[in-house]
């Protein structure tokens, strides 16, 4: 029977789940202490004293580096220091600015009036359509592709011109995108659909689209993998009341249709020991059924699943922490993150305990293989962490060993971004079995570069991206079982 074991130290009301292949590295971000100045100040806002944007929903790592975060409460300037306030006819309405931030945490940009060829869209808390910042997701070509209520915008990350635009018929507030991007189509549905439809979108046209299946559950996140047949999975959190991470799987026939083969993050917990399970002890009472409550699902460079749970007041004693999940083995799962019992707003403390915390989780993002950013909805920050990919096995707690630089050495291919194509250098200093591999960011194989027996010596490798879409790729080098990955971006 394959266990892990929890071990939880409790200090006040903030408890520390152990964790093996995530580890935190800094708060990049905290809107609720040192980052207040960024998203709150004193405008001429019509009976309010001040402006105030929180509770960031979505956040995504552009090809070259930026951090874009979407937030779903109050209201923003259209500019650093710029106007809150806008009138649109004889009604007075107020924006609600998409961010972009550098990695060392200052503004970038500020989006409140996105435009493109033939298409306009203004970023405002009293829209119809755009009225509050969800989910979002890089496509196929590196494009942001943004879901702000019930539309879903793609926007070019270089030049922030508006590309594309699709409102769910509907009405009603759309889950972050799923995007599966070998085949460039996107999946959303309604956060409370109630039966209505989940919709395949092609990437490429939004006018595009067609129902795929009807969803009868609260959610909001989804994540999409295609395949090279035209088949494709959707994985989807669940919310209120959750009962994990459902797998959805469509076939590449004709008839085929989207229908659920498998469920992740469940488990028995026992109560007395912190042990789970994935097998039911009749004879132990202390044992319980523990279904994850996961508010965000996101895809690891690995192609490994990060999933968000909700706090523990709402998911049950496992809550307040993030997963990472095997898409295609549920008994893989580890956890991570400090657990934190209340949010910022009932906790006076929250702001110095949350190092790592996590209450709500609502997203997760990757710079490159091995540094992801997170968002807690609840917590108002965002976290900064260095992710190495498990080594499942039976006890679900060992972790890879890193590679030793005495071995090998990998270096930054070059040019960097690159079109279309680059030349990837490594060292070997004894001689191994090696593989070159690059993947996708959905951790999807593009390409094996070298496979075999190689002598001690340097080595130039040529990738040539001709083939394929502008957008971030990760090259892996395998030796011996030992391996180190690295990020490139090719722009066309």
């Amino acid at each position: 029977m394959k266990k892990l074991i929890f071990v939880l130290m409790t200090i006040a009301m903030v408890a520390s789940l152990s964790f093996a292949t995530v580890t935190w590295d800094s708060e990049f971000m905290d809107f609720r202490g040192a980052d207040t100045s960024i998203i709150k100040g004193t405008s001429a806002i019509s009976g309010d004293a001040d402006w105030y944007q929180n509770s960031q929903h979505g956040i995504v790592v552009d090809p070259a580096g930026k951090i874009w975060v979407s937030f779903y409460s109050g209201y923003g300037p259209n500019t650093e220091g710029g106007s809150v306030e806008f009138m649109r006819g004889a009604d007075t309405c107020h924006y609600k600015p998409l961010w972009v931030f550098n990695s060392d945490g200052t503004v970038d940009t500020i989006l409140t009036v996105l435009t493109g060829t033939g298409i306009k869209d203004t970023l405002y808390a009293e829209s119809a359509h755009t009225g509050s910042g969800r989910g979002m997701e890089l496509d196929a070509d590196g494009n942001v592709v943004f879901a702000c209520y019930n539309a879903l915008l793609k926007i070019n990350h270089q030049t922030r011109e508006l590309l594309d635009r699709w409102i769910i018929p509907e009405g009603g507030g759309l889950t972050g995108p799923a995007i599966d991007v070998v085949n460039n189509k996107i999946y959303v549905t309604h956060v409370v659909p109630g039966g209505d439809p989940m919709y395949e979108i092609d990437a490429t046209d939004y006018s595009s689209f067609e129902a795929v299946m009807s969803v009868n559950y609260i959610l909001r996140s989804a994540i999409a993998r295609g395949y090279a047949d035209g088949s494709y999975d959707v994985f989807t959190g669940t919310t209120w009341s959750g009962w994990g991470v459902p797998k959805y799987h469509c076939g590449a026939g004709p008839v085929d249709t989207l229908g659920i083969v498998d469920t992740l993050g469940n488990f028995w917990y026992d109560k007395a020991t912190n042990e789970i399970s994935f097998v039911e002890d009749t004879t132990n009472d202390n044992q319980v059924y523990e279904k994850m409550w996961a508010s965000s699902v996101d895809w690891a460079p690995d192609g490994n699943i990060i999933a968000g749970e909700l706090r523990k007041g709402w998911a049950g004693e496992l809550g307040s922490c993030w997963w990472v999940l095997d898409p295609d083995n549920k008994e893989h799962l580890e956890a991570f993150g400090l657990v934190v019992v209340d949010s910022c707003t009932a906790n006076s403390k929250a702001s110095e305990l949350n190092d790592g915390g996590a209450n709500g989780p609502r997203g997760a993002s990757f710079a490159d293989a091995t540094t992801m950013y997170t968002n807690d909805f609840y917590l108002w920050t965002i976290n900064k962490w260095t992710y190495a990919t498990p080594t499942w096995a039976t006890d679900l707690t060992s972790v890879e060993e890193l590679p030793t630089a005495e071995k090998f050495a990998l270096s930054q291919n070059y040019p960097n971004p690159f079109n279309p194509t680059t030349t990837i250098d490594f060292t070997l200093n004894e001689a191994g079995n090696v593989k070159l591999q690059v993947y996708n960011v959905r951790g999807q194989l593009v390409s094996t570069l070298v496979d075999g027996f190689r002598n001690a010596n340097t080595y130039n490798v040529v990738f040539d991206g001709a083939d394929y879409a502008s957008g971030t790729y990760i090259y892996k080098l395998s030796i011996d079982n030992k391996s180190e990955v690295k990020k490139m971006v090719l722009l066309k």
